[in-house]
């Protein structure tokens, strides 16, 4: 064979594929190969062109694949009208698949705060397919938007009993519950959590937190005393636990949990250095005046060298109110609950009963629960209250 007609032949060999793929080549294949393409670029976080992609597919065939796709990509681009409106030509072209297009809207419309039009959603759902627990969860969330406990609570129960070792689900209920001041409803949830998933330190933390607000100190304290186990050089566990020995009166204890923190954080917060100072003080070996002068001094302005100042005797009651007070409303009001216990605490150091009863009160009135303030303070009223 010639050379000329030996590379005439391999080029038509090699061009043979291309030519007979060119020529095959559908419509619908274009759509699919766009739609692959939008699928990847979304993947890759590359939003702008998987958008495009999944576009040009739709303009080739339209695909209720796609368009759910497209709708949950929009929903990442916060337009959840279009993502809506991509649903709804979803279930147009399959109004048969209920379970999936109807319960992805039902979703979208719950994000953007359409909850009625969520709970329509859910409703065609759980019609067609009653056993569904993640969907009862999620009507849940909605129908307690919509202002409706009973129908609420309804749901969770009902998707738990369809999946009684859930987490996630009985977690959902029992921030639910919580929320609605059912404290024992939640416990009994987070108690079931705590056995089915005993390594994990987030179930103990959240025990721990409806602990404190029904006033079960020990409680709280074996639960951050269990993450102290599971987690001993994360300082989280000692820091919370530092807290609560704090509120039960074992100040030593405090202290020693505090400068463990302050070991593996190294730098420790300043917060954490204001509560350690309160029990020293209780347990009168509290920090030499300009060593604790120094220390407030270099910490950048800010509310905790603000009662660090008052500590110090560099700012005087009305000023520390009046600073508290001041700025952001709904800051100011953390702020108060905050000065109301490090004022009450004070004056009880200084034996000066009647007026701390006042300022702890004060701090409680202020109802901010998940403040260390607000746990120490009601602690130390208890104390005070219990004393003849």
């Amino acid at each position: 064979m010639k050379p000329a007609r030996s590379l005439c032949l391999c080029l038509f060999l090699f061009l043979l594929p291309v030519l007979a793929h060119a020529a095959e080549e559908k419509p619908e294949m274009t759509a699919y190969r766009y739609g692959a393409l939008g699928r990847s670029h979304e993947m890759s976080g590359e939003n702008a062109e998987a958008l495009e992609y999944f576009n040009k597919s739709l303009a080739l065939k339209p695909d209720p694949i796609i368009y759910s796709n497209r709708a949950e990509l929009k929903k990442k681009l916060k337009d959840f009208a279009g993502a809506i409106a991509d649903y709804d030509k979803a279930i147009a072209l399959k109004p048969d698949d209920v379970v999936d297009y109807y319960s992805l809207r039902g979703g979208i419309k719950s994000y953007s705060g359409d909850y009625t039009g969520a709970i329509a959603d859910y409703d065609r759902v759980i019609a067609a397919q009653p056993d569904n627990a993640v969907v009862y969860n999620n009507r849940a969330i909605a129908r307690a938007n919509t202002g409706d406990p009973t129908g609420a609570l309804a749901d969770y129960d009902r998707a738990i009993a369809l999946r009684p070792k859930n987490v996630r689900l009985l977690s959902n209920r029992a921030v639910y519950r919580k929320a609605n001041g059912d404290t024992v409803g939640a416990l009994a949830d987070y108690d079931l959590i705590v056995m089915l998933e005993p390594d994990d330190q987030a179930s103990y933390s959240a025990r721990a937190d409806v602990r404190l607000e029904t006033g079960d100190l020990d409680g709280a304290w074996a639960d951050y005393n269990e993450i102290c186990q599971l987690l001993p050089e994360h300082p989280y566990g000692y820091y919370r636990r530092g807290v609560v020995h704090q509120a039960l009166g074992h100040d030593q204890q405090a202290v020693t949990d505090y400068e463990t923190v302050e070991r593996l954080e190294q730098k420790p917060s300043s917060d954490l250095l204001l509560y350690r100072e309160v029990s020293l003080r209780k347990m009168h070996r509290g920090t030499a005046f300009a060593d604790l002068a120094r220390t407030v001094a270099s910490w950048p302005e800010g509310w905790d060298k603000t009662i660090g100042l008052y500590l110090i005797t560099a700012l005087d009651e009305p000023a520390f109110h009046a600073r508290a007070k001041s700025g952001n409303p709904v800051d100011s009001k953390g702020r108060e609950c905050s000065a109301y216990y490090f004022i009450g605490v004070t004056k009880l150091l200084a034996g000066n009963k009647d007026a701390a009863r006042e300022s702890l009160k004060q701090c409680l009135a202020t109802g901010l629960t998940k403040l260390n303030e607000f746990t120490l303070a009601k602690a130390e009223l208890a104390k005070l209250t219990a004393q003849p």
